[in-house]
């Protein structure tokens, strides 16, 4: 059995909603509050690092708050304070796909106060045609070129930027496994909340799109800490997107390709030992 909770807060703009007026702050907040159970069940075979088959419940909580402001012609300040607390059912241990995607951000199950996303993203239009843009977490309101090049430099998350399917890809309002957040074959890099250092350029067509990033990696996997030996310890990730229409119905077809350096484990001595 499992049950979950999800409250979604307020939003505070510069400008009334309107499709053309352009907004020059936005601020807005979530708070996600997850509880799982499970009843006791048979297990041949249990370790310390199972599925524990005694019965236990699990709540976690995250709540951010996003602020986003214009600075000067293209450029955009994105600032994310969070606070992340809680457990997954037994220690996010023993399933391959976790089955709360949001206990990935929290490291100590007491509520912790941190920064989730610090980052600046200049956008350079490449073409006169323009879209509306329409108020939503870290985007502000009004006009953008319908294609451009963004540059994106600090604090976030890949999948920020990544993998976005439309369908399953935020544990707050889609599917709670964590292979169902993102590609399951792909290791994103991230610290034990989810975020990373970097950069990201997009270059972005009505058509087609197209997105390389290089970004640290954590000292040891899906730990707090970042490596700063750079030149040891980074991600390297690409990815195209196609846009297409059958039957008047949209759709997308993307490619990702990712290269990851960092202290890891070896399968093979693994396997040897």
């Amino acid at each position: 059995m499992f049950f979950v909770l999800i409250a979604s807060g307020i939003k505070i703009s510069a400008q009334q909603t309107d499709s053309v007026k352009e907004e020059n702050m936005s601020i807005h907040f979530q708070q996600t509050l997850i509880g799982q159970y499970h009843p006791a069940f048979y297990a041949k075979y249990t370790g310390m690092n199972s599925l524990q088959p005694n019965a236990e419940s699990s709540e976690s909580l995250t709540s951010t708050l996003f602020y986003d402001t214009r600075l000067w012609k293209g450029a955009q300040f994105i600032l994310n304070p969070e606070i992340a607390g809680g457990t997954g059912l037994s220690k996010v241990l023993g399933v391959a796909g976790a089955l709360n995607g949001e206990t990935y951000r929290v490291g100590n199950p007491a509520p912790d106060l941190y920064f989730g996303r610090i980052y600046l993203r200049q956008l350079f239009g490449l073409s006169k045609d323009s879209i509306n843009i329409d108020d939503d977490l870290n985007q502000l309101q009004g006009k953008q070129p319908a294609s451009y090049l963004s540059i994106n430099v600090g604090k976030f998350s890949v999948e920020d930027f990544f993998d976005a399917s439309s369908y399953s890809h935020d544990p707050r309002t889609d599917f709670f496994n964590w292979a169902l957040m993102s590609g399951g074959a792909w290791d994103y890099p991230a610290n034990t909340r989810g975020y990373t250092w970097g950069f990201v350029i997009e270059l972005v067509h009505p058509a087609w799109s197209l997105r390389i990033s290089s970004v640290m990696e954590p000292q040891v996997a899906n730990g707090p800490n970042m490596d700063m030996n750079i030149g040891k310890a980074h991600s390297e990730i690409i990815e195209y997107g196609r846009m297409y229409k059958i039957k008047g119905k949209k759709g997308a077809f993307h490619i990702l390709g990712f290269f990851n350096q960092a202290h890891m484990g070896s399968y093979n001595q693994t396997l040897s030992d």
